[in-house]
């Protein structure tokens, strides 16, 4: 059964083709605020979610990092430091009629000269960058909805932080 799924995933028995969607994304915590990206849905209203993205071909996931935030914030490669992978996060949904999945892989990052109390620019125009309180995660649509009550939970552990794993499928 398990190999006839996966040819269905890969489209190989007439089935739907999907793309898995392998993601760099970045905790950027300072104090008790996290760097948020922002976005707009159709209907108008915000959404949020780990700054970082697509990781592309040949490129490790720290590499990923760092270019995303050069594209998104202009952060120079000197300024970052420390980038340790903690996480895997599995998700998976329905995008507009198409089937989307996607595999996070979560770190955390130092950033010189970032302040929860100073705006960060984005260099992008359809998004923006916010600071919110860690324990303030479930007042915001903040997605994955998972990562509204895993991302309180993990940061609150002594450091280092135990590596976890989730996935969306296990709770359906």
């Amino acid at each position: 059964m398990f190999i006839e799924e996966i040819k269905w995933a890969l489209g190989k028995s007439g089935g739907i083709k999907m793309q898995i969607h392998n993601l760099s994304r970045l905790v950027i915590r300072v104090g008790g605020h996290l760097l948020l990206t922002k976005a707009k849905l159709k209907d108008g209203s915000d959404y949020f979610f780990l700054p970082g993205g697509h990781i592309e071909y040949h490129e490790t996931i720290q590499e990923a990092a760092i270019r995303e935030l050069k594209e998104e914030i202009n952060i120079d490669r000197h300024r970052v430091s420390d980038i340790s992978l903690v996480g895997i996060y599995e998700h998976s949904w329905d995008n507009k009629g198409e089937p989307y999945h996607e595999i996070a892989f979560i770190s955390t990052c130092s950033i010189s000269g970032l302040d929860p109390e100073k705006n960060v620019d984005s260099s992008e125009s359809h998004i923006m960058f916010e600071w919110h309180p860690i324990n303030d995660l479930t007042k915001i649509n903040f997605l994955p909805v998972d990562f509204r009550t895993l991302l309180p939970k993990w940061l609150s552990q002594p450091i280092p932080p135990d590596r976890f794993f989730a996935s969306n499928f296990l709770t359906k």
